[in-house]
């Protein structure tokens, strides 16, 4: 997984170019509903999303998904099972969308490794910035809300070193920072905390991260926690983090990925959903599309009984794919 070099990157400059992208791509791909790429990753989120409730044997069918709208969203703390799930008739839906979610998020946070965070807890975001300031011996702080939230709210810039320039940190916090584009209001909440150390050749990325976007009067969204380790850097990362869509929590970890020479991705991860547990899964010659969806490529699910029992193909970024279980196949 790609990491930085010797040199830590420019945290500051790349939370501002990730909302600058987050805005303009949501207001590009969605017209009238929000889709939004989360850490500039291309998860659909908006009219278009999936239903994740669990169906009966007549929905097997070959039938384009409903558009739905007035997305909800929740916290992205998972506290569902932490068991290997066993995938059946009733919640083969909900676990296509899962893998879905799950392999666009692994896959886009393959090209853009580093989050911006969140958290709704004002005393969290100042008891991070205090033990920042505590352990550097260089450290400034700077509002920036002027240039990130041009309608309104806090968006604050810590940034320290030790004495011997061999570690440091940014902290960027927002606090209902909003931002009006195309008459799309969108706010944002949180915090990203980034940390590295060049003698122990080490970095360490966390995020607990939330977006809403109001437009026409509906609300869509998405929510992020997260950890990006690299130990050592940047050639033995691992990546762990929960996500909310429409008031589910998922979760992706033990995420293995590799690109080839032809710019498809194939991975393997555990995918988790906060009703059911996680089920094993590999991705094969998967192509991102902008708007989220893949161009092609190969999702294949292994639950409890150790059985590949659910796999989605794609073949075009029109649609989410097609999946297959138990011989059926079904749009989710």
């Amino acid at each position: 997984m790609p990491g930085n070099s010797d040199i830590p990157m420019n945290t500051n400059k790349f939370v501002s170019v990730f909302f600058d992208k987050v805005v303009k791509k949501a207001m590009k791909e969605a017209p009238t509903a929000l889709k939004i790429l989360t850490l500039s990753f291309c998860a659909t989120l908006a009219a278009c999303a999936p239903s994740d409730s669990t169906d009966s044997d007549n929905s097997s069918t070959s039938e384009s998904p409903a558009e739905l709208s007035g997305i909800e969203f929740s916290s992205a703390t998972y506290d569902g099972p932490l068991g290997k799930a066993t995938v059946d008739h009733k919640n083969k839906v909900a676990f296509a969308t899962s893998i879905f979610y799950t392999t666009s998020r692994v896959v886009e946070f393959q090209e853009n490794p580093y989050s911006p965070a969140t958290s709704s807890s004002s005393t969290k975001n100042a008891r991070s910035t205090t033990q920042l300031n505590n352990r550097a011996s260089f450290s400034s702080t700077a509002d920036q809300s002027d240039l990130s939230c041009t309608e309104s709210g806090v968006h604050t810039h810590t940034q320290w070193t030790s004495e011997d320039g061999q570690s440091g940190g940014h902290e960027d916090v927002y606090e209902d920072c909003v931002t009006l584009s195309l008459n799309h209001l969108i706010t944002k909440n949180g915090s990203i905390d980034f940390i590295y150390d060049l003698t122990a050749n080490t970095q360490v990325t966390e995020y607990d991260y939330r977006v809403t976007d109001l437009f026409n009067g509906q609300k869509s969204g998405f929510a992020l926690n997260g950890t990006f380790t690299c130990d050592p850097a940047p050639d033995d990362c691992s990546y762990s983090e929960a996500f909310s869509y429409k008031n589910i929590v998922y979760k992706a970890s033990q995420l293995q990925i590799e690109q080839t020479d032809n710019g498809d991705y194939g991975f393997t991860a555990r995918a988790y959903h906060e009703s059911f547990g996680y089920v094993d899964l590999v991705g094969e010659s998967l192509i991102l599309c902008s708007n989220g969806n893949f161009q092609s490529g190969t999702l294949k699910a292994t639950d409890s009984t150790d059985q590949q029992v659910l796999t989605t193909t794609f073949s075009s970024c029109s649609d989410r794919g097609v999946a297959l279980y138990n011989g059926t196949s079904f749009y989710y």
